[in-house]
């Protein structure tokens, strides 16, 4: 407890006994002195009394409020950015407040990372709304963890506090950039331009790729009759063009792979941009996370942005590894039926080790090219020899040192 808290206690205590004190004297008095006076005196401070009895057991104590964040969907939320948030406040009960002093508190990962701290006053429905902006919020898992009110009576002697709990989560998703175009993508055998595929006529399979907008011309047999009912236009069925490789975004979650915290997260960053190009283009993509064990993002779940995708963006962190864990989560991913055939391949990490030259092999003769993604300065450090390692195998080298050049790295700008 602090000095001012503790200091804040022996005045409340104070008050509560002289209060109690002088109400025995004034019973007393009217018991032994009798008479309008003393009986008038009494009933005022009975009346004082339960007044302050019911500020104790009720109003500002019952208190509820709820967290709007600017009415904006959560996954708009991204790092760097100020969050406007709407706090409603309702105080139950009749009986007079005077104002509220309001502490909203706001959590990441349980740490306490902005306290906002304001008075306001209550309309003739004993409501009041508070608006205001966080500071620039890293990427991470938040929490309105504690609203606390307090108010003091008319008098000002007593001091009444309440506090509800607010369980809405808040994600805030990793920076991300738009990219133009990935000429890499396209360039390694057997890929196929993604920005073409759509445009020019090529067959399609029969694997489900999502619904359109229907086209003159289209079958009876590919319109989805359930959207259209819902939408209230006709909608057709799309299904994926033939040839189309599988495109893998795997995510390095060793902790020996960064220099520092600022690289992991350069290379989060970089996976979730990676992540909306490849769903913005429509491509069969699985985003990964590779560290004691594999984590794998289907195609549905990248396209559609699932609620568990973004949280997994928002609270991933580095993991230490044990020996090992390279040969659980590898023998898992040649297990999996859209891994096990092969596809373009992006791996984003800090810097190249001796596993990961051992693991970016075995997955070459597994039929898997891209690129290699390295994020942070430790990139440049020894630029040549990451670079002669990579090249016995089908990887771009592609260096990363800040997130705004990934874009002109990705349109074959090196410089």
């Amino acid at each position: 407890m602090t000095g001012r808290s503790q200091k804040s206690h022996i005045r409340t205590y104070f008050v509560v006994y002289a209060a109690l004190l002088i109400y025995i004297g004034l019973v007393f008095y009217f018991l032994f002195q009798g008479g309008k006076t003393s009986f008038m005196v009494l009933a005022m401070a009975t009346i004082l009394g339960v007044y302050w009895l019911l500020g104790l057991f009720g109003g500002v104590r019952k208190a509820k409020g709820q967290h709007q964040l600017g009415g904006e969907r959560l996954s708009q939320f991204q790092a760097e950015s100020h969050i406007p948030v709407k706090l409603a406040i309702q105080i139950p009960g009749w009986m007079p407040v005077p104002y509220v002093e309001v502490r909203d508190e706001l959590y990441r990962f349980d740490q306490l990372v902005h306290k906002e701290e304001t008075i306001v006053f209550l309309d003739q429905k004993r409501l009041a709304t508070i608006e205001y902006h966080t500071p620039k919020l890293e990427r991470g898992c938040y929490q309105f963890a504690r609203t606390t009110c307090c108010t003091r009576d008319l008098f000002g002697l007593f001091r009444y506090q309440g506090l509800f709990r607010n369980e809405q989560m808040l994600y805030v998703l990793p920076k991300m950039i738009p990219i133009a175009s990935w000429k890499q993508s396209s360039s390694f055998k057997g890929s196929v331009d993604p920005e073409a595929s759509y445009t020019k006529h090529r067959r399609e399979s029969t694997v489900a790729d999502g619904i359109r907008d229907y086209v003159h011309g289209d079958r009876l047999s590919r319109i989805h009759w359930n959207a259209t009912a819902r939408s209230g236009s006709l909608k057709s069925k799309q299904f994926e063009p033939e040839g189309t490789p599988m495109l893998a975004i795997v995510l390095d979650l060793s902790q020996a792979s960064y220099k520092d915290a600022a690289s992991f997260e350069l290379a989060v960053s970089i996976t979730a941009s990676l992540m909306r190009y490849a769903a913005r283009q429509q491509r069969r993509v699985i985003v990964a996370g590779v560290g004691k064990e594999l984590k794998l993002w289907g195609t549905d779940a990248v396209r559609h942005e699932t609620s568990s995708l973004r949280q997994w963006l928002s609270s991933i962190q580095m993991e230490r590894t044990d020996e090992g864990a390279e040969d659980s989560w590898l023998e898992a991913w040649q297990k999996h039926p859209d891994l096990k055939r092969g596809g373009t391949l992006a791996w984003v990490s800090g810097h190249l080790t001796l596993e990961q030259e051992r693991i970016l092999s075995h997955l070459s003769k597994l039929n898997w090219q891209g690129s290699y993604f390295v994020a942070g300065d430790h990139a440049g450090t020894d630029d040549a020899k990451l670079r002669s390692k990579l090249s016995r195998y089908p990887y771009a080298y592609v260096p990363v040192k800040e997130l705004h050049q990934l874009s002109e790295r990705l349109e074959g700008n090196s410089a």
